[in-house]
């Protein structure tokens, strides 16, 4: 059973990630993983992503679906969703945590509520967003 105050951490967490939304690295590819150059980043205290995963949008299925249809993913439910925690063994930690966004932006709902369609353009980003 999940303890309330670690749901309630982690929808502030999530919130505040959203909010410090940054810009997402570009790629050709349906699906790839890269890892952005971020040392202006690091030396501004902005967030930044150290792994970025892209996915295409698929009509009728949700961004949570499209990401287990393609990954290993752990996660738990909350009243407001599903939250990530680890997408193919690369877990939440240090400050670290995995965001996603479609078409440059990032919806204020989880991952399970925001359906995606053909041509959407899905980005999972393990994103740091604490000093």
């Amino acid at each position: 059973m999940v303890k309330p105050y670690f749901v309630a951490i982690s929808l502030i967490l999530l919130t505040s990630a959203i909010w410090l939304g940054a810009g997402c690295s570009e790629s050709g590819d349906s699906e790839t993983a890269s890892t952005p150059d971020h040392t202006d980043s690091l030396a501004a205290n902005q967030p930044f992503d150290s792994l970025v995963i892209e996915l295409n949008g698929i009509d009728s299925l949700t961004v949570f679906d499209v990401l287990l249809k393609a990954h290993e993913v752990d996660y738990f439910s909350t009243a407001a969703g599903v939250l990530v925690r680890g997408i193919d063994s690369v877990t939440n930690s240090r400050g670290f945590f995995w965001l996603y966004s479609v078409n440059y932006s990032m919806p204020r709902v989880a991952a399970d509520r925001y359906m995606t369609r053909h041509g959407d353009t899905v980005r999972w980003h393990y994103r740091r967003i604490s000093k």
